[in-house]
């Protein structure tokens, strides 16, 4: 016991010692991680702003189809009909392959289940918030629906919605984004202070 003192003693010494040490266990981890963490905030964040500003789809099913035309009025969302939507998918050429079956508008009208495919590349983020993004205009597109066939049997919709949610976040004035920063991150700058100096001596030890 007395000799795993000594050892620890004297490489502690040697790391505050030696200089590169100092640079590569503590200077290089505090600007490597934050560095790290803001890179892929900003990919997120941009890949997030894209997906907003744009969709480019593929299209299987018919042109005349209620969903075609849905889609067609969407603002973000292009239509890619030129084939080969499975290559684009892979390539990221498109972020998404809708698929509709021929007989939507018949299911539909006759008030029975039908299916539309969301067909995405799990691989990519892109596509797959473009996927998220979709399933949300297909939910609102599908209430239109019920609310429809409620309105044309004298039902008011409001009915299926008996409340409300509503969230609010609690929000402290003097709240500094800097601060909020550095808090998030300084558990597992901790951490990594706590373990890399160790790592050295844990080789000798053994």
């Amino acid at each position: 016991m007395n000799n795993f003192w000594i050892i620890l003693k004297k490489e502690l010494v040697d790391i505050f010692r030696d200089k590169k040490t100092i640079v590569f266990t503590i200077l290089l981890p505090i600007i490597m991680y934050p560095a790290m963490f803001k890179i892929m905030d900003l990919t997120l964040k941009n890949t997030t702003e894209s997906v907003q500003k744009n969709i480019t789809v593929a299209y299987r099913g018919e042109k005349n189809s209620s969903v075609y035309k849905m889609l067609k009025s969407v603002k973000n969302i292009t239509i890619d009909n030129s084939g080969n939507a499975q290559e684009k998918l892979k390539k990221g050429d498109i972020s998404l392959i809708i698929d509709v079956p021929g007989n939507f508008d018949s299911k539909v009208t006759a008030e029975s289940k039908t299916n539309v495919r969301v067909i995405y590349d799990q691989d990519s983020n892109k596509s797959s918030m473009a996927s998220s993004t979709m399933k949300d205009i297909f939910d609102k597109y599908s209430k239109s629906i019920v609310n429809g066939r409620l309105q044309a049997k004298g039902i008011d919709s409001q009915v299926l919605t008996p409340f409300d949610i509503k969230e609010e976040a609690l929000s402290k004035d003097n709240s500094s984004p800097i601060a909020f920063g550095i808090l998030s991150v300084l558990p597992t700058l901790l951490i990594i202070f706590m373990i890399s100096p160790t790592i050295g001596i844990a080789a000798d030890l053994v």
